[in-house]
């Protein structure tokens, strides 16, 4: 277990780096500049806390946090972005962040977030497993979606990623732009009639024959997941 930092400005990402082993928390800590150094670090190690930069050069990592807190449901994330508006914030904490801090970042409350974290991921328990049965699961690294008491469901990548964002945010919708997000694409170069193709084929392809659904369309917000869904990992 370590603390990733995943920040493209060396200067600063040094410096983090530095002002966490100064706390002697006794984690160890790793960084990389891009997502795709964030992806070679994590073929090797799973991090308990990661504190992830919205804007790197390869990519967006907000785009990311949908696919890392399914791959990954106890992994402590932090987004340390200079984005401050409050509808980038809410997205990052649907989407999977746990914490949401805009630079540029008070030390004091980054450490007091940043304990709060390591504390609480200290004292959570996996849910009771009789829980589970009566639960939707999403086994994210299978892209497999099990109904209560039910033979899984295959899903495609996209599926899962969309899967994985609303059940984070449930019981509150998630936007059709966060939506488009959570599959790694950009909203403004996606045809949104690509989504609507994809909400009805996954849709029809979890429902289970009640009438209670599991996913919902909120006229003017977007979509809500109705049901408790744990996440393996």
């Amino acid at each position: 277990m370590s603390i990733l930092v995943i920040d493209d400005h060396e200067d600063w990402c040094a410096t983090l780096v530095e002002h966490i082993e100064s706390l002697r928390l006794g984690e160890p800590v790793r960084s990389a500049g891009s997502l795709a150094g964030l992806e070679h670090l994590l073929i090797d190690l799973v991090p308990k806390i990661l504190i992830l930069d919205a804007g790197l050069p390869d990519g967006d990592g907000m785009s990311w946090l949908a696919r890392l807190r399914a791959m990954y449901p106890r992994l402590g994330i932090i987004m340390m972005t200079a984005r401050v508006r409050t509808a980038d914030k809410v997205s990052g904490l649907k989407m999977g962040a746990d914490y949401y801090l805009t630079k540029p970042v008070n030390f004091a409350e980054f450490e007091a977030t940043l304990i709060t974290l390591l504390r609480r991921l200290d004292c959570e328990v996996e849910p009771a497993r009789h829980e589970a049965l009566h639960a939707w699961r999403l086994d994210a690294p299978l892209r497999m979606l099990f109904p209560p008491e039910a033979p899984g469901i295959s899903l495609s990548e996209s599926e899962c990623a969309v899967v994985a964002a609303l059940a984070h945010a449930a019981p509150l919708p998630v936007s059709r732009q966060q939506l488009i997000q959570s599959q790694g694409e950009s909203p403004d170069a996606y045809d949104p009639h690509r989504l609507d193709v994809l909400m009805h084929r996954l849709r029809r392809k979890i429902s289970t024959g009640s009438s209670d659904e599991l996913i919902k369309t909120v006229y003017g917000q977007g979509y809500a997941c109705t049901a408790r869904v744990v996440t393996a990992g």
